[in-house]
């Protein structure tokens, strides 16, 4: 049997890495008036933005789950494309986290449960993680792109490593500068969700 296509397996996988963008950009709309005691608990800022963004993967790993599940009966899952696929998706999940830590802080919203994915955020949180997608898919579907093209059997080990750059930025750079800027804006988040 043939490889499935890896622009079919990268390509859904990365549509579903942008599907939770409106949950990415308003991570505590869901938590609603519950925010006053989530910020009442003996967490530091950054305890919170972890469990934020261990949420949102716990939440797409199952999504990605069932997507391969479905995907596999219909030819064989390349595992190189796969794999490549995964890190390139998580690479772009992890960027539109980050920015959802600082829209989340910037423009909260209280989300209703009843209309989960009709999620009205604020005009300017969406041209900004619009943006952000777009930059995303950019950067790292350009660089799948170009070592598909030019270095195919390096391409788990190079998407691999742009992940691992990717925690990396996001560890050391983004998670403490949005962690000040939280404990900043906490009471708008209360104010704006409670």
């Amino acid at each position: 049997l043939p490889d499935s296509r890896p622009w079919s397996i990268s390509g859904a996988l990365v549509y579903l890495a942008l599907t939770t963008t409106h949950l990415q950009l308003n991570q505590f709309g869901l938590d609603g008036p519950g925010v006053k005691t989530l910020f009442l608990l003996p967490l530091r800022a950054e305890d919170l933005l972890l469990g934020k963004l261990r949420g949102i993967a716990v939440y797409q790993a199952v999504q990605v789950f069932f997507l391969l599940l479905l995907m596999s009966p219909g030819g064989r899952l390349s595992p190189l494309h796969t794999t490549a696929g995964l890190c390139l998706a998580a690479c772009i999940s992890l960027t539109m986290t980050g920015v959802g830590h600082w829209t989340s802080a910037w423009t909260p919203r209280p989300l209703s449960r009843d209309s989960f994915r009709n999620a009205r955020q604020a005009p300017l949180a969406v041209w900004v993680g619009t943006a952000a997608s777009v930059l995303a898919v950019l950067l790292f579907g350009g660089i799948y792109t170009l070592t598909a093209w030019r270095l195919p059997a390096a391409l788990p080990p190079v998407m691999a490593l742009t992940l691992g750059l990717c925690v990396l930025a996001y560890r050391t750079l983004v998670l403490p500068a949005t962690a000040r800027n939280l404990d900043r804006r906490r009471e708008v988040l209360v104010q704006a969700l409670g």
